[in-house]
């Protein structure tokens, strides 16, 4: 038996399903909409464009893995889903097929409101709660019905015929010279594996002779594994190292149907305290780290680095040789930079820390033109917005006036970006200064801020997480930024976020390296008591990651396939280093592992508090009673909080009452928390809305305010507030238009537009006016303000959102708006340009649709001018907008041809593109078209006197 037999990983899910067999069942042909069997179009129906009520090819995911589909417009009343990309090699994978059509859950027709999220919430309820789904299904004019069964992870027995997935990463078994498989949930955890599978056996090891290859392990002294097989070997590792045990490993050893015991010999390392990392075993771990590294070398890159700082983190005299070496070798490669859009932000914020680092512990001057250097140049490669991509910023080449520029790529990165920001704090503390990192610090500070009490730092120009409290460790670095720039309170919050995070540490987007390395350095700002936590409950992946040599190499995230890939991209990263900078903490020899250390220490009841946040998973509170839900949304975590909310609203508790008596808690968080779980169990209550804002919206905190605003967004229709919000619309937008001198950055107002607007289906997002609905309501000055400020925002994808309401304009409306529109569709929004096309394609199109001259002028004038990333299907789309002009785009074919020749050839003007024959292929055709193509019967317009 394979263990592959994961089927369904749901998005933001912290488990994965098996499917029971499915059974079919023709559903009955009747007239009555929320019947299937209402949808009936010819049985080789093959939908076109003009079929799909949204235009992306991609499709939306589905909440199944590698299931995506495109709604389709009602027909015959019924809304309906084609699948563009269905799950492949999996069992029950037959369930769906390309080209099936999706038009009703659990027996209920799916509503033209949001179709997919229908079909995702259906799962989702079912895989919390347990139980069976149905979904209905067209297929060459067919419909049936199929029928799954959640009944949870099946973990294979290995004793009884199961087999091991060994495409998937095995773990190494500590320093016993082993490594070995588990069953897991991918992703996420092992909990639930019962053995381990021997997959490798060192010559040479403490396990040569006594394990092999094909052995199951399945206990530990004397007691077999119960919940989690991987940690219980783990702690089985840390009691055998002990002085009681003397080294001895008592394993239960199962092969070909028979039982042994067997002992494997370790080195006595001596025991954990409670004050870990600072005890004898922590030192001897020290010892046998700095040993390897001395011995193999400290590697290239972010692991050199890092494997550097973990020596400089000794303070030991004996490792200066090597680290001068490496810092003097960096100190050479950072004179005279330059950007050069190569990934600069990673290599050159992990260089600056490490220089900054070895100057602070020994005034070695040479380095300092060094740390000059970069620090100047990362500051003048920041965006406007306070943050960093891959790498430095480019021009911000579509306005004047903007002070250095934006994200390239897809966007902004704070997990290379936070290092940044750290390097230049710590170079101030070099007596390196300038007005441009200077303004750096102070315009990151602010960006990060943001998040505090809201959540955990997210990938980019994003909204604060608050499922979790780390994302890939960036909430961890921002708890050491802010500390070194002294700022408390910020500080406070992202290390108590950290310390609450000790069950979070595996995962990570690319892989958990980073998440492991600012762990505990985030949770050591609170002090050694806090810094002792933490370690104490991540002790067992350090023991289990550790080797015989002293070294710790990357073990990657649970269920990863073992070989390099998109969520495993540190394989064979040493990390030796960045476990010495743990091990090292008590002796604070570093300024990022506590030296001049500013935030006071977090202990007694405040540290109780911050490890009870992250005491138990999402799943894990749906246990708890109502009360003890209500108790908990007093939390001063919001995922806690969030968390809790959740649970709320899978109860069948009416709590609006108590929730509407929570806003007027004088405890804050308590105020924060009643607005998350009305958005969860607000069971749209009329009142809810009314307190939420006149309590919330206009509230003078602003954090208060952005989960007032965050309450009318819930993915459930029923049980949130979005639906009753609507009828509150008119005072929203008015509060979005409105200057507040609390948010000079805009950053709220953007928020707004992200909750009244967002449409889309990648979050669990449901906007008051996601389709614009309510706008024609609303007093043409407010919707006319209120749609120009937030056309204005610096986030493209808030931005974007705003065009939800393009379509329902008037006449006279647009004419006090084109400028607007005009001048967002042809600028670039600084922030988050990840989702930036959308309010331009929006533009382009309403232009189109007016027939505007300035429509055709923008769509070609943008092919030229647009950023690299996603440049395929973005001069696709505006290709095909310049030929819906039919004959009147002829007049452009004299520019189309220069286009065609710089993608040809490639060009660095006005930015850098490389040659792209496809491309200039793709311009070719779109230029016969044109050629081909008659005047339409229309008239051309233009919106030209309405953008002066």
């Amino acid at each position: 038996m394979k263990t592959r037999t994961l089927f369904q990983l749901f998005l933001g899910l912290s488990c994965v399903i098996l499917l029971s067999p499915s059974t079919w069942a023709a559903a009955p042909k009747t007239g009555n909409p929320g019947n299937p069997g209402a949808f009936n179009p010819p049985a080789d129906f093959v939908p076109q464009a003009g079929d799909f009520a949204e235009g992306s090819a991609e499709g939306m995911f589905m909440g199944v893995a590698q299931l995506r589909g495109r709604v389709l417009k009602p027909r015959d009343g019924v809304s309906s889903i084609y699948l563009v990309r269905v799950p492949k090699g999996q069992p029950q994978a037959d369930s769906y097929m390309l080209g099936d059509i999706i038009v009703a859950v659990n027996g209920n027709a799916l509503k033209d409101e949001d179709p997919v999220g229908e079909f995702k919430k259906a799962f989702e309820r079912a895989q919390n709660q347990g139980g069976k789904v149905a979904f209905t299904r067209w297929r060459k004019g067919t419909t049936q019905v199929v029928n799954l069964e959640f009944n949870g992870p099946q973990v294979p027995d290995l004793t009884k015929g199961g087999e091991p997935d060994l495409s998937q990463i095995t773990w190494n078994l500590g320093t016993t010279g082993a490594a070995g498989w588990t069953w897991s949930i991918p992703h996420n955890t092992t909990e639930g594996s019962k053995q381990v599978y021997i997959s490798k056996v060192n010559k040479g090891s403490a396990a040569d002779g006594v394990l092999k290859v094909g052995d199951v392990v399945i206990g530990a002294f004397g007691a077999n594994f119960t919940t989690d097989a991987r940690k219980e070997f783990a702690n089985a590792l840390t009691l055998a190292e002990t002085t009681e045990k003397g080294g001895k490993l008592l394993l239960t050893v199962w092969n070909d149907g028979k039982t042994r015991e067997a002992t494997v010999n370790l080195k006595v390392m001596g025991d954990y305290s409670d004050s870990t990392p600072n005890d004898d075993k922590s030192k001897r771990i020290i010892e046998d780290g700095v040993a390897h590294l001395l011995k193999k070398g400290l590697g290239g890159g972010i692991q050199g680095d890092v494997n550097a700082l973990g020596l400089l983190a000794t303070g030991r005299e004996d490792v200066m040789p090597i680290v001068r070496a490496h810092a003097q070798k960096i100190a050479a490669e950072g004179k005279n930079l330059a950007f050069k859009q190569a990934m600069e932000s990673w290599s050159w914020g992990y260089h600056n820390l490490l220089l900054t680092e070895y100057y602070l512990a020994t005034k070695d001057e040479s380095v300092l033109p060094a740390i000059t250097e970069f620090s100047t140049m990362i500051a003048k490669g920041q965006s406007v917005n306070g943050n960093w991509g891959h790498s430095m910023c480019i021009p911000y080449w579509m306005t004047d006036g903007a002070i250095y520029g934006i994200c390239p790529g897809y966007g902004a990165l704070n997990q290379a970006g936070l290092p940044c920001m750290i390097s230049m704090a710590l170079s101030t503390k070099c007596g390196v200064n300038n007005e441009h990192i200077t303004l750096a610090l102070n315009r990151g500070g602010n960006f990060f801020r943001f998040y505090m009490d809201r959540g955990a730092v997210p990938y980019g120009d994003h909204e604060p997480g608050v499922s979790g409290h780390d994302d890939n460790g960036k909430s961890s670095l921002t708890a050491v930024m802010f500390d070194l720039m002294g700022d408390e309170q910020a500080a406070a919050y992202f290390t108590k976020s950290t310390i609450a995070s000790y069950q979070e540490r595996e995962g990570g987007h690319t892989g958990n390296y980073f998440n492991m390395l600012w762990g505990p350095l985030g949770a050591a700002r609170g002090g050694d008591a806090a810094a002792a936590a933490f370690m104490k409950r991540i002790e067992w992946f350090f023991d289990l990651e550790r080797r015989d040599d002293g070294s710790f190499f990357y073990q990657g995230k649970p269920g990863m396939a073992a070989t390099r890939g998109a969520e495993n991209q540190y394989v064979g990263w040493d990390c030796t280093g960045a476990r010495l900078l743990a091990y090292c903490l008590p002796l604070k020899k570093l300024y990022i592992t506590g030296k001049g250390r500013t935030l006071k220490d977090i202990t007694g009841q405040e540290l109780a508090n911050a490890i009870d946040a992250g005491s138990l998973t999402a799943k894990q509170y749906n246990n708890l009673s109502t009360q003890e839900l209500l108790a908990k949304l007093g939390s001063w975590s919001p995922a806690a909080r969030h968390r809790a909310a959740e649970a709320l609203g899978n109860k069948p508790d009416n709590v609006v009452p108590q929730l509407l008596a929570m806003l007027d808690s004088p405890n804050r968080y308590a105020r924060y928390g009643a607005c998350q779980g009305l958005r969860e169990a607000g069971r749209q209550s009329p009142e809810a809305v009314d307190a939420i804002f006149s309590k919330g919206i206009k509230s003078s905190d602003q954090t208060m305010k952005f989960f007032a605003m965050r309450s009318f967004s819930s993915y459930d229709k029923e049980m949130g507030l979005a639906t009753a919000g609507e009828k509150i619309l008119p005072e929203l937008l008015k509060v979005a238009a409105s200057a507040d001198p609390n948010d000079p950055d805009g950053r709220m107002k953007g928020e707004f537009a992200y909750y009244l607007f967002y449409s889309g289906n990648a979050s669990k997002v449901k906007a008051v006016a996601r389709k614009g609905e309510g706008v024609s309501k609303v007093d043409s000055d407010v919707l006319v303000t209120a749609v120009r400020d937030l056309l204005k925002v610096r986030n493209g994808g808030h931005r974007s959102t705003v065009t939800a309401v393009y379509d329902k304009l008037t006449e006279d409306q647009l004419k006090l708006l084109w400028k607007d529109i005009y001048q967002a569709t042809r600028e670039l929004a600084p922030a988050d340009i990840m989702f930036a096309d959308g309010v331009r394609n929006a533009g382009i199109q309403l232009m189109a649709r007016h027939h505007a001259q300035e429509g055709l002028d923008t769509a070609v004038w943008i092919i030229t001018n647009q950023k690299g990333h996603g440049i395929g299907d973005r001069t696709e789309f505006y290709l095909k907008m310049v030929t819906e002009y039919g004959g009147y785009a002829k007049a452009k074919i004299p520019e189309l041809e220069k286009i065609a020749d710089i993608f040809q050839n490639g060009t660095d003007k006005p930015v850098n593109r490389k040659a792209d024959p496809k491309l200039a292929e793709m311009v070719r055709a779109a230029i016969k078209e044109i050629q081909a193509a008659p005047d339409p019967s229309w008239k051309m317009t233009s919106i030209a006197e309405y953008l002066k």
